[in-house]
């Protein structure tokens, strides 16, 4: 009899605990007793990861609650989300029940939840500290984006008891910012070169397989008074000092390849032998007069640019094989067919018998005034190294730095140091696409790491790529630097 009271006791405390709700049984959340923080979240090979840190003093979760804490990410514009596996807390009572659904084959909603969380098992007596480390596919929308913990709380009869949503961190897993290389400021190896070569044409006449300069003989009296007048000009000028008059003469194909050659050169040390008789004050050794030639280029460039004579393929075949060896038999070819060779004769050949000089100079060193005020009329007066210091005298917050800049690199097309700082500063200025046309179409690995940078910037990665294999390849460091940061870009997108 004293156990059957014992037993109606025990089942009415049963009864009684069911019906009551503790303070614990209405709460509808659990964040408020345990610190939740974030760990590192990164990406690597195309997966990212989530690490959180549970720390639960004197856990408890009510006898019928079962309690999801599920780690979010939002993208930075709140569309996407993604949630990774939660972790799941139940209370005693629950997780009883839940079991015996199952093992009675019934339906649970909590049967999937169970397969694919991580059950937490928590004890009133002792702290809790949790780990939690999970990986997910990565999709670039996750850059930026925001942790938060999802906190489920489910009660008897499946009703919702909590639902809410905490942030834990913004702005997670950033976007790679690239460190590119070879952006510096470039000096140039010929920065203080200041020789210069100013090339001419001497119009000069001369009879049939001579070499005698007849000054009366058509127009050769104009023709050397603009040759004495240059050089004199030349010769007076306080900017430069003549340091050479070179002098080289040019044949026709019309004859043995030997004896134009040594007409060419004959005629050539003609004109050097008359300007050294008509101009006393340059020194006879600045005259330098180099071997003559038959002029093929100039040939092939005016036959190709002949209305009859570029349709005639029979010619532009023998004067496309033509080689040091052979240009006597291409010319014996040539003169077979008469009606072609009377056009050549008469509107080709007679300019070819010409005389070319150029005069080379020095010229002399500017002080910081006299180059401020020559940038602009005449640049090619100027260093690369004395078209910087004008540049840097505007300084870069002026509108004439890109423009002394961009002047260096019109004036000096071949250096690679005036073309790259002059395309870094229009880009700087916002002006990419000025800049980037002072870079395309070049091979200079340099220009090539330079153009790769901008394409980037612009997120034309494909491209961008290229200019670096291309630039590394032909060994510059700094493009297989940047194109390893382009790698890992690339690794986020």
């Amino acid at each position: 009899m004293k156990g059957f009271k014992t037993n109606i006791i025990f089942i009415a405390f049963l009864w009684l605990a069911f019906l009551h709700v503790s303070p614990a049984e209405a709460q509808t959340t659990y964040l408020d007793d345990m610190q939740v923080s974030l760990g590192n979240v990164s990406v690597r090979d195309r997966m990212v990861s989530m690490e959180l840190f549970i720390n639960w003093e004197a856990p408890h979760v009510s006898l019928q609650h079962s309690l999801r804490l599920t780690p979010v990410i939002f993208s930075k514009d709140s569309s996407e989300c993604y949630y990774f596996r939660p972790v799941m807390v139940e209370g005693r009572i629950r997780e009883k029940a839940d079991r015996r659904r199952i093992e009675l084959g019934r339906d649970s909603v909590f049967k999937d939840e169970r397969d694919s969380s991580i059950i937490l098992k928590v004890k009133r007596s002792e702290d809790k500290a949790y780990r939690y480390f999970q990986q997910a596919a990565y999709h670039p929308w996750m850059l930026d984006g925001r942790v938060f913990i999802h906190e489920e709380i489910i009660g008897c009869a499946e009703c919702v008891k909590g639902d809410s949503l905490m942030l834990l961190s913004g702005a997670v897993l950033p976007p790679y910012v690239p460190q590119w290389s070879g952006l510096d400021f470039m000096l140039s190896p010929k920065g203080d070169d200041k020789d210069r070569e100013k090339k001419h044409a001497a119009d000069l006449q001369f009879p049939l397989n001579m070499a005698v300069i007849y000054p009366d003989y058509m127009d050769n009296r104009k023709a050397l008074d603009e040759i004495s007048e240059s050089i004199k000009e030349a010769n007076e000028s306080t900017v430069f000092e003549i340091t050479g008059i070179r002098i080289i003469g040019y044949a026709s194909f019309d004859g043995p390849v030997d004896f134009n050659r040594r007409l060419a050169y004959d005629r050539a040390r003609s004109l050097a032998d008359y300007l050294m008789g008509a101009n006393p004050e340059i020194p006879d050794s600045l005259y330098k007069v180099q071997n003559g030639e038959e002029d093929w280029e100039s040939l092939k460039e005016a036959v190709a640019a002949h209305p009859v004579l570029s349709g005639n393929r029979s010619l532009m075949k023998i004067i496309s094989s033509i080689n040091d060896s052979n240009q006597d038999s291409c010319e014996m070819e040539i003169k077979k067919d008469y009606a072609t060779y009377d056009i050549l004769r008469n509107e080709i050949l007679i300019p070819m018998r010409r005389i070319e000089y150029s005069i080379e100079y020095q010229v002399r060193d500017f002080t910081p005034e006299e180059a401020m005020a020559f940038w602009k009329e005449h640049p090619e007066w100027l260093s690369i190294n004395e078209l910087n210091s004008v540049a840097d005298t505007y300084g870069e917050d002026s509108e004439e730095y890109n423009d002394v800049l961009l002047k260096a690199a019109v004036t000096y097309p071949l250096d690679v140091a005036a073309r790259a700082n002059a395309a870094l500063a229009l880009y700087n200025d916002g002006d990419t696409s000025a800049a980037r046309s002072l870079l395309e179409g070049r091979n200079e690995p340099e220009l090539l790491n330079i153009l790769g940078v901008m394409l980037a910037r612009d997120k034309e990665y494909g491209k961008a790529m290229e200019c670096f294999e291309r630039s590394s390849s032909a060994g510059d460091i700094e493009a297989a630097r940047n194109a390893e940061e382009l790698g890992k870009v690339l690794e986020q997108l």
